[in-house]
């Protein structure tokens, strides 16, 4: 998803592009498990989430003209610690759109060639 936004001052027209990300509680249904995150980065947060299977949240954010603007997010359900960098600029250099299933092994990206979550990491911890 691009959203532009043109400000206009005098001849100076600039573009911001925004970045759309989306965690969705993907774990064990049977186990009704919650999952709760926060996702700060350096001068924004969130808010604390709490989310029940298939529930998710959302928000839009400007990645750094300097390419160090990373997103982490804290997660946790009963039994189970985990955080995960959901943005990284050199990883992430074609993700516009950021949809993440967050599942007890880690957290898996969508994959618009299989229209599916198959892109899957290992937790940072």
């Amino acid at each position: 998803m691009f959203i532009f936004l043109l400000l206009q001052s005098g001849r100076e027209v600039s573009s911001i592009t925004l970045t759309f990300l989306k965690i969705t509680n993907g774990l064990d249904h049977y186990n009704n498990l919650t999952l709760h995150c926060l996702c700060p980065a350096k001068n924004s947060d969130t808010g604390f989430r709490s989310l029940l299977p298939g529930q998710d949240f959302s928000f839009l954010f400007q990645p750094g003209d300097d390419g160090n603007t990373i997103w982490f997010c804290n997660f946790a359900w009963p039994g189970s610690r985990h955080y995960y960098d959901v943005y990284v600029p050199t990883r992430d250099v074609d993700c516009r759109q950021c949809l993440w299933m967050v599942s007890d092994p880690g957290p898996c990206r969508f994959d618009n060639v299989t229209q599916s979550y198959t892109i899957c990491y290992p937790w940072n911890n």
